[in-house]
């Protein structure tokens, strides 16, 4: 029988739903600041960040900016 030392595990969209973790984070970091502005939380907004979040990770992947 075959033995492994270690198995690696994808967790996104795998063992957990990434996007509703991802919402749930942003809402919650921007209570603050939505609430002072009064404005809501709402799908245009989530998706303007994943817009903007999704060109910073390729940006960030073919090394055109870094981390700092």
């Amino acid at each position: 029988m075959k033995r492994y030392t270690c198995v690696l595990m994808d967790a996104d969209r795998t063992l957990f739903d990434f996007d509703k973790a991802q919402e749930q984070a942003l809402k919650s970091s921007l209570r603050d600041v939505l609430a002072a502005y009064q404005k809501e939380f709402d799908a245009e907004l989530l998706q303007c960040y994943r817009t903007i979040s999704n060109e910073l990770w390729g940006m960030y992947e073919r090394t055109e900016i870094t981390q700092p």
